[in-house]
């Protein structure tokens, strides 16, 4: 699972904030994980969250799961979160196949400045 938050108005060089907010969802995000999954930030401000012996209907019900959790948190800024699910070998069978194909199936949710959130695909 790749997650990745995109900050309203930040430019692309903006990392304090998008450093800030990373921090901010880890600590969300690893209250609902189990202790054998794995959560760590990757390059470019991104999160991954490996969740071990999880096929993909059981990744994407702790998705929805995670999604809940970060729709009720009041960021600071508007930002916008690409959460997507991959698993192997269906998806890949390395880290980086794993990644982009996670990133491919991205659901996307915008948190405006009320803290409405609305989801695409």
């Amino acid at each position: 699972m790749s997650v990745t938050p995109r900050i309203a108005g930040a430019p692309n060089g903006a990392n304090g904030e998008r450093q800030q907010a990373v921090r901010q969802i880890a600590r969300l995000i690893s209250r609902d994980v189990r202790e054998t999954d794995l959560l760590a930030e990757t390059d470019k401000g991104r999160l991954s969250l490996v969740l071990l012996d999880a096929d993909l209907q059981n990744s994407m019900n702790v998705i929805e799961r995670l999604r809940t959790r970060l729709d009720a948190y009041a960021f600071p800024k508007p930002l916008t979160l690409e959460i997507g699910a991959a698993t192997c070998p269906t998806h890949g069978a390395d880290l980086d196949s794993l990644r982009r194909a996670a990133e491919a199936r991205a659901i996307h949710t915008r948190r405006d400045d009320r803290g409405t959130a609305s989801n695409t695909h």
